[in-house]
């Protein structure tokens, strides 16, 4: 992946960011080398441009953040006028 980035000078690929999951119940321990570099362990939920996505395809774990964004929002929002409530919704 990192040497198709480099060829087609898209975008600079950043191994540090890279994230590993796969998908299903799996057992085995599984590593992939990137840069000469063992990267970690599979994860169970990764965050893709602010979505969580867990091992199992359900969206639980994204659920539950928004939820805490949504109640924050609303203890928020007792305090500001009618125009600044609006503002934020847009």
């Amino acid at each position: 992946m990192i040497s198709w980035c480099n060829a087609n000078y898209i975008m600079q690929a950043n191994p540090e960011k890279f994230q590993l999951i796969i998908f299903g119940n799996f057992d085995d321990v599984v590593s992939i080398e990137v840069e000469n570099e063992v990267m970690q362990k599979p994860l169970k939920c990764v965050n893709v441009l602010g979505v969580h996505i867990d091992h199992l395809l359900n969206f639980r774990t994204h659920v539950a953040s928004m939820n805490l964004f949504v109640n924050a929002l609303a203890r928020v929002s007792k305090c500001l006028d009618t125009s600044s409530r609006i503002s934020i919704l847009k």
